[in-house]
């Protein structure tokens, strides 16, 4: 933030004539080789690398994130016409200054330049600088001039009593430069058409790339996402099946932040109702809904007004539990629906429970459901959901595109160093130090850790300072796994979100809108397209119907779609013909065509 800013790396030392004796070097020559190495010896050169993140504090349209850039007369003005702006961007450079401390105290000789933007015009701010820079430099520009020797360390001296202090002093961000930023699915602004922009423009730097640069393909090799090598963990932090969503051409450009990526469905027992009288069942058993029928009407056959076998909430079906991933492009629908075992006796034992009476709609005041279906849809929900019921992750969400892009990492083609900013970038996925302070700020300061006891279990709780004017969004700060998922949380309540994280599905035709909207396709590839909107249309209608029919009405549609013969109804002819003859392969075809 403070653009010629004296990072605190200091020795201090005195100064005993003989040390300094031989050579005939100068005392200031032989403190920089302490400092900065001898000629054998050459540490990282110092640099300032920018940071941007979208927050939710207010700032300002157009205004720098950099109170150091501005004269005393702007920063009164600001401090008087937008004081929490004021308050928020000087607390951004205190926060900055720790960070860097800390970055000096790990040997990085790496300082960050934090520069946050609302939510409202981060996409906007950052587009407007991308065509500043460009307009005045070629991507990979600034790296060369890192790679030179005007970018050469410096030191300044600084004669305290006896003693000689020796600062290493880091360049500023160069006009030109712009290092990390964040990539997201926002609003209007979609976040796989912003990464595809990006990658398109030349902006952002494939991380995986394995040969050297050409003139077809300026980019430089990086390989930063080897199995092997100084970056190889972060494809275990990340799960495979999100990181190969940032392929494009086999390329990865950014790299997504872990946080709760998808609404999770499940189960839920009541504790207290199963200690009661679930002994003769095994917790660790029940992996689904059918897991659990033979307990429900154990239940049901105690006849205890008290409690409810299966309640069933209005706004969370049961019925929901079976929905397939039926809208995902290249399934054959009504075929999938009649031959998946799991659905059909899914189907089969909910419309027993229900024919049986096992199955409630409304509970009266004092009764307690002994298994009701949850879906949980944020960190604080599932977390206090586990403190009254045994929750068994069910089904699996298909994440969606906004969800799949919602928040992502990249390096630019216009930063300073692309091997320091993969470093400072890895650190913003696995360190944990740096991940809590450019989310909450400083230590009683900004927040404070205490310890309670939960769940019988003695836990750190994170607090914020209900004062302090450090805003952040925890989507944008780097891997949420790595910090405290909320104020008044415990780091351990991100169990539950990494296994519904772990259960979610994502498709491979997660992007097929853009594909849809952006390319050029033959009058024949739209005809296939729009017999597939059909399609989906035709399998929600065979849902919607499966889930009014009674168990004997289900059966019969089981065995005649199952039979591949005559369809009974007529309006299920047409998802037959398209699923047996060539145009489901010739779509098929399509998609993975794109999808290379």
């Amino acid at each position: 933030m403070k653009k010629r800013l004296l990072c605190i790396f200091m020795i201090i030392v005195m100064i005993v004539p003989f040390v300094f004796a031989s050579c005939g070097k100068s005392e200031s020559d032989k403190m920089k080789e302490i400092i900065l190495g001898g000629e054998d010896e050459a540490i990282d050169r110092a640099m300032t690398l920018s940071i941007w993140l979208p927050t939710d504090a207010i700032t300002v349209k157009g205004q720098t994130a950099d109170l150091s850039e501005l004269s005393q007369s702007e920063k009164l003005t600001l401090s008087q016409e937008y004081p929490e702006v004021f308050d928020f961007l000087k607390r951004v450079d205190d926060v900055e200054d720790a960070i860097n401390k800390l970055l000096i105290s790990k040997n990085y000789y790496t300082n960050i330049d934090i520069v946050p933007v609302n939510n409202e015009y981060y996409e906007e701010a950052l587009a407007a600088r991308f065509a500043e820079i460009d307009e005045d430099s070629d991507p990979f520009q600034m790296n060369a001039r890192g790679d030179s020797a005007e970018y050469e360390n410096d030191v300044v001296t600084e004669q305290v009593g006896n003693n000689v202090l020796y600062n290493l002093l880091y360049r500023p961000v160069d006009k030109n430069q712009l290092d990390i930023f964040v990539i997201r699915d926002y609003g209007e602004y979609d976040g796989y058409e912003q990464y595809r922009s990006y990658i398109e423009k030349g902006y952002i730097l494939p991380l995986n790339k394995t040969t050297e640069a050409t003139s077809e393909n300026p980019f430089p090799k990086t390989g930063y996402l080897n199995d092997s090598g100084a970056y190889a963990s972060i494809n275990k932090l990340i799960r495979t099946e999100f990181m190969n969503q940032m392929k494009v051409n086999d390329l990865i450009y950014a790299i997504p932040n872990n946080h709760l990526y998808a609404s999770q469905k499940y189960v839920a027992i009541d504790k207290k109702t199963f200690n009661e009288h679930g002994a003769e069942f095994n917790l660790n058993l029940i992996k689904n809904f059918n897991d659990c029928v033979d307990y429900i009407e154990a239940i049901g056959a105690l006849d205890d007004e008290n409690i409810v076998p299966f309640y069933e909430n209005a706004q969370m079906p049961a019925f929901d539990l079976a929905d397939l991933d039926l809208l995902t492009y290249g399934d054959s629908a009504l075929n999938e629906i009649c031959s998946d075992t799991s659905f059909v006796e899914f189907v089969m034992a909910y419309k027993t429970l229900n024919e049986n009476g096992m199955i409630k709609s409304e509970l009266a005041q004092g009764q307690t459901a002994a298994v009701t279906i949850f879906e949980g849809t944020s960190v604080e929900e599932i977390n206090a959901m586990a403190k009254d019921y045994y929750l068994v992750p069910v089904g699996t969400h298909s994440v969606s595109s906004n969800e799949t892009y919602s928040s992502m990492f990249a390096i630019s083609t216009f930063t300073l160093d692309y091997n320091r900013s993969m470093k400072i970038l890895n650190l913003l996925i696995s360190d944990d130090e740096i991940v809590t302070m450019l989310q909450y700020g400083i230590e009683n300061e900004d927040y404070t850790i205490s310890t309670e006891i939960r769940d019988g279990e003695e836990v750190e709780v994170l607090k914020l300072n209900k004062d302090t004017a450090y805003i952040m969004n925890n989507l944008y700060t780097g891997s949420s796994y790595y910090t405290y998922p909320h104020a008044e949380a415990a780091i351990d309540d991100w169990d539950a979100v990494k296994d519904a994280n772990l259960n979610a599905d994502i498709s491979k035709y997660v992007n097929i809108n853009y594909f849809i909207s952006s390319a050029k396709l033959t009058e024949e590839e739209l005809l296939l397209i729009e017999m597939r909107e059909k399609l989906k249309a035709l399998a929600i209608e065979a849902f919607d119907d499966i889930s009014q029919m009674s168990l004997e009405e289900f059966l019969s549609f089981v065995e005649f779609a199952q039979g591949n013969n005559e369809f009974i109804d007529e309006k299920y002819a047409f998802a037959y013909d398209f699923a047996t003859n060539d145009n489901y392969s010739a779509l098929i075809s399509l998609y993975d065509e794109y999808l290379k």
